[in-house]
């Protein structure tokens, strides 16, 4: 489920990431992090996000 849900954002968070970096080391660091803090807090979550492009 979360691969489905937060995998095709991947792409578009990277580039945000490296934006925000100008590293793209930098930003694939920024990009797992993030990856993994949604997934750790999928089980305090009450419901799932509407959308996660906001």
């Amino acid at each position: 489920m979360f691969l489905d849900t937060y995998e095709p954002l991947r792409p578009d968070l990277y580039r945000y990431c490296s934006q925000l970096t100008r590293s793209p080391w930098d930003a694939e660091d920024m990009t797992q992090e993030t990856m993994a803090r949604a997934f750790a807090s999928l089980g305090i979550m009450a419901e799932p996000p509407r959308s996660l492009r906001a």
